[in-house]
């Protein structure tokens, strides 16, 4: 039951709904040169918060760090139905940069854990590489509605993974905090 709702989590924090359009739908408002600025300041946020939103993880523990992600790419994938301004897309771009650091390695540590305190560890890789492979299916089916929704509307497949990601807060819910977390 663990390891199904697991799986369940990496398939519901794909965003594959986005990933065909995402540019396409960007540059209806920004240029090149905007688009560009935006993705390096995504990869410098991406670099900056891997520290601190590790030491969240650390602190308050890896679900708390995997909520927070989620969150922040709901919020970000939510804003980008409104954006229309370079500004107000570079505020979705550091959300989008933290659903990103919050997730990295948080993700794993708490399925290592996990393992260890209710299963076994040694499962970790077998358990892993599965997820991996719900995550990517999840992302092609996604990807392939994404195109879809799309044509009847641009902002349909952001909706869309909103939702699915939404569906995702509801999982981790039920998801067990790892047992150093957990206040008896």
């Amino acid at each position: 039951s663990l390891v199904y709702r697991y799986y369940a989590l990496r398939a519901t924090i794909a965003v594959g709904f986005i990933t065909p359009i995402f540019t396409l739908f960007v540059l209806r408002d920004l240029s090149f040169a905007q688009f560009g600025t935006l993705s390096a300041l995504y990869s410098i946020l991406s670099v900056v918060g891997e520290v601190p939103t590790g030491l969240v993880g650390d602190r308050f523990g890896r679900r708390a760090s995997l909520l927070s992600s989620v969150t922040f790419s709901i919020l970000s994938l939510a804003g980008f139905v409104f954006a229309q301004s370079f500004l107000w897309y570079a505020v979705l771009y550091g959300f989008w940069a933290l659903a990103l650091v919050f997730r990295s390695g948080s993700m794993d540590a708490w399925l290592y854990d996990v393992l260890d305190e209710r299963l076994d560890a040694d499962d970790f890789s077998h358990v892993r590489g599965r997820g991996d492979a719900v995550q990517a299916w999840s992302n092609v089916v996604t990807m392939v509605a994404g195109g879809l929704l799309y044509g009847l509307d641009p902002t349909y497949p952001f909706a869309a993974a909103v939702g699915v990601n939404c569906l995702a807060l509801g999982v981790l819910v039920a998801l067990p905090k790892n047992a150093r977390y957990r206040r008896d």
